[in-house]
């Protein structure tokens, strides 16, 4: 099985660094793990600051459709979008069905719960998408969202 993992990165590359720390502790039996992080930041630090620490990843300046070449893939959006327009989940969900994958794990934290009702009413008028349910606890229960395409 593939499965897709997706982390938002907006100003916050120590949380995103600590969240892809969790991630490789994550033990996927059986299981072709592809991680892109999508930076939303306006500045771009944060993208460098990926680049200088993640060398052995694959790094985009825009989001090209295509099957992704490394586990680890960062994309720099070229502007903040935001996440309720669904366009990085879009764009990435593209590239996932491209690359073959069978699930997308997106995490988007809990929070207030906006962010979360934003993905599922894109998701749910998304044609590829066969099924979604939020994540077991082990990884990231109500905080992520399990995407079957």
């Amino acid at each position: 099985m593939k499965v897709g993992v997706v982390v938002l990165n907006y100003h916050g590359a120590a949380n995103t660094q600590r969240c892809l720390e969790s991630l490789g502790r994550l033990d996927p039996k059986g299981c072709r793990v592809q991680v892109v992080v999508v930076d939303n930041s306006e500045t771009g630090h944060d993208f460098e600051f990926f680049e200088q620490q993640y060398k052995e990843a694959e790094f985009l300046h825009e989001a090209t459709p295509g099957p992704l070449q490394k586990s680890l893939t960062f994309i720099k959006a070229p502007a903040n979008r935001g996440y309720s327009g669904g366009n990085n989940i879009g764009l990435y969900i593209s590239d996932t069905l491209l690359a073959g994958l069978d699930e997308v794990l997106i995490f988007h934290g809990v929070g207030s719960g906006r962010l979360a009702r934003a993905v599922r009413e894109f998701l749910k008028e998304h044609p590829r998408v066969r099924a979604f349910h939020d994540a077991p606890p082990n990884m990231g229960g109500m905080g992520a969202t399990v995407v079957e395409l």
